[in-house]
């Protein structure tokens, strides 16, 4: 037995020579090597193992007849921002035929970038314009920077949002959905409002507010909790969010 220890998966090739008789192992450092199967009529798989100098590239292509009546769409781990899940375990929950890895995410779940299902913006980057994939009603693909805003209007005035369902930090005004978790898991450093399924402000309170079924909650620390010092019960309260035109027309993102 011969064994030979490598830094990197390479291509052997055996064969032998005569005069005098020996055995040649060729290592091919730089190949392309890629294999095909069908998962299922309209759905290809693909693995692409490529090999160079520097390093080995392994990408995984699935090709998809959009006449087979696939969908493509994002999944929230165990259906709330501040949950975490396998991607094996919300693959069988959706019940898909294949799944990828997406977003970055926080310790306790929060996603670092931009999701959006159904229509609904569930979480938002933290950066400006930070890139994503949006996903159009008739399956038409939009891939780049997506420049999320977010405002309330309030009975006197209108006051930015800083962020949708992610922890909140200093001097910031976040919107918390149902979406998020059973609460907003916030402290009592700031105020935080509750906005029920009429559009007005059902309840008042510091921090780590429950929300409710079809309620939402505004969190408001520093600047922000000053802004919204003389919100009360009874008052109305519209949130407004926008992507631009041309992301507004997603359905996912």
């Amino acid at each position: 037995r011969i064994v030979i220890n490598l830094n990197m998966p390479v291509e052997p090739k055996l064969f032998k020579l005569s005069s005098p008789e020996r055995l040649v192992i060729d290592l091919f450092k730089v190949y392309d090597q890629k294999t095909d199967r069908d998962v299922m009529p309209g759905i290809r798989y693909t693995a692409w193992l490529r090999s160079r100098p520097a390093g080995v590239v392994k990408a995984h292509i699935l090709r998809v007849d959009p006449r087979a009546g696939f969908v493509l769409k994002p999944v929230l781990a165990g259906g709330a921002v501040q949950g975490l899940e396998t991607v094996a375990g919300m693959s069988a929950g959706a019940r898909a035929v294949a799944a990828v890895n997406a977003s970055y995410f926080a310790a306790n779940g929060d996603i670092i970038g931009l999701l959006k299902i159904d229509g609904e913006i569930i979480s938002t980057p933290n950066v400006p314009r930070r890139t994503a994939v949006g996903i159009f009603p008739d399956g038409r693909l939009i891939f780049g920077p997506a420049a999320w805003q977010g405002y309330v209007e309030l009975p006197g005035g209108r006051v930015g949002l800083t962020g949708v369902n992610r922890a909140r930090g200093d001097n910031e005004l976040i919107l918390y959905t149902g979406f998020y978790g059973p609460s907003t898991a916030t402290n009592a450093a700031g105020a935080e409002y509750v906005i029920g399924p009429d559009g007005r402000v059902a309840a008042v309170g510091r921090g780590n507010t429950p929300i409710e079924a079809g309620c939402a909650v505004l969190s408001a620390h520093g600047v922000f909790a000053q802004e919204l010092a003389g919100l009360k019960v009874g008052d109305r309260v519209t949130v407004r969010q926008t992507l631009g035109p041309e992301w507004d027309g997603t359905l996912h993102a």
